[in-house]
């Protein structure tokens, strides 16, 4: 089993790239509403959250969604009051 990288933010560069990041959140964005896999009254949990640039993305396709990191170098960067259907845990998903 891999170990926990729990500064994984501080060492990988697209990560920090915010236009990459948007990037994928168009994507994810894209193939969940063209697929409808998803339950617009749901919650979605994002495992993985880092920098919570794509959790608050899927706020505008559910009702509610959390976000889940233990890194704490980029969870800190995350505003929590930017969106008040989304929030964050800071802990081990795997728990």
């Amino acid at each position: 089993m891999r170990e926990y990288q729990k500064d994984f933010y501080a060492g990988f560069l697209p990560l920090q790239d915010i236009e990459h990041r948007k990037f994928k959140t168009d994507k994810i964005s894209f193939i969940l509403t063209k697929t409808m896999l998803h339950n617009p009254q749901g919650i979605c949990l994002d495992t993985g959250c880092s920098n919570g640039i794509i959790t608050r993305s899927m706020a505008e396709l559910f009702a509610s969604v959390v976000g889940v990191d233990i890194d704490m170098t980029a969870m800190r960067l995350i505003d929590p009051r930017e969106n008040p259907a989304v929030s964050y845990v800071y802990g081990d998903a795997m728990e």
